[in-house]
């Protein structure tokens, strides 16, 4: 092996080595004292590298793949083309509209799906008796800016107004308003 080689495995290593201990659970400062670098922000900025690295490499595998699938897909479109574009062939005609459409999802050409969450029949999520920190957890799952459900300042002043809400649409002798 040339010394290029021999560091690169060497870095190979000493990195492996890095997740494995950020994985466990050890702190920036431990890592940094176990791999002998010169500081917690050292061991950060080596991490933050790492993870870099690996993002890009799996981009790379990924583009390798679609232009790999695509390929392929393009050489089965190009065998089915001429009896598809004929019109007496149905099964050709249905395998090159198949093709056709993995190729735009292949390609993202396509809108993505919406997904929806709903509750039982299709219907709203019941949520009944849910405290504020709860509703806020909620807006988080569902994409808030705020998604670590720590309650506001204002939410005591809401569940406030809700129980005024509710005392306001109840009659003098406690039946509902909406009966």
């Amino acid at each position: 092996m040339t010394a290029s080689k021999a560091k690169q495995a060497q870095v190979a290593l000493r990195r492996t080595r890095h997740l494995e201990l950020a994985m466990a659970g050890l702190s920036n400062d431990e890592i940094a004292a176990e791999l002998g670098m010169a500081s917690r922000g050292a061991a950060s900025k080596e991490l933050c590298r790492i993870l870099e690295k690996a993002q890009r490499r799996e981009a790379l595998a990924a583009d390798q793949y679609r232009m790999l699938h695509r390929a392929r897909l393009t050489k089965m479109l190009a065998g089915l083309w001429d009896k598809a574009i004929g019109g007496q062939d149905l099964q050709a005609t249905e395998a090159v509209r198949k093709i056709i459409a993995d190729l735009r999802k292949l390609d993202g050409v396509d809108e993505p799906e919406k997904t929806e969450l709903s509750g039982p029949g299709g219907g709203a999520i019941p949520i009944r008796d849910a405290t504020a920190a709860e509703l806020h957890r909620l807006i988080g799952i569902a994409g808030d800016d705020e998604p670590d459900g720590d309650d506001h300042p204002d939410d005591a002043d809401d569940e406030d107004e809700a129980e005024e809400d509710l005392d306001e649409d109840q009659d003098d002798d406690g039946d509902s308003d909406e009966d």
